[in-house]
């Protein structure tokens, strides 16, 4: 699928001024020139002035707005598409119970089995990777991700 430029450079527009107007809502810092909306507001203009950029200056500006491509016609695809809202969103709901590495690996499983393909040599890849990120943000990042049933073994 093809979006417009026009389109996506009015989007950045938006959202780039309003990140910088909710900057301007952030609390200063007394005494000095530089407070937490600063740099919000910084990136906020660049997006702002890029998105403009992208709407007056962007390749396909004068095409159709929206255009799909055969391959986004395939059947496949919106099953795939529910299936990973809803597989995410019960990720969401028993986060700490289900755990991220078996949730996480259930959910690529059950989307690469909807997505139909053949080799099944990939799925051990898929879920090795899921337990290899689990341990670089819990052991090295330090971020507490929930091993679930897995706990005291990960």
């Amino acid at each position: 699928m093809k979006i417009n430029d026009a389109v996506l450079g009015a989007l950045f527009f938006l959202l780039g001024g309003w990140i910088t107007l909710a900057a301007f809502q952030f609390p200063g810092m007394p005494g000095q020139a530089v407070g937490p909306g600063t740099f919000p507001r910084i990136i906020g203009s660049l997006i702002a002035l890029l998105g403009l950029g992208l709407a007056f200056g962007g390749e396909n500006r004068r095409g159709a707005l929206v255009v799909v491509a055969d391959g986004w016609r395939d059947s496949r695809r919106g099953p795939a598409a529910a299936l990973a809202l809803i597989g995410t969103a019960a990720l969401a709901i028993g986060f700490e119970q289900i755990g991220f590495p078996l949730g996480a690996s259930l959910l690529l499983c059950l989307l690469y089995l909807a997505s139909q393909r053949k080799s099944w040599r990939l799925l051990p890849l898929a879920v090795g990777f899921v337990f290899a990120v689990h341990l670089v943000m819990t052991r090295l990042l330090l971020v507490p991700l929930p091993a679930g049933p897995l706990k005291g073994w990960l």
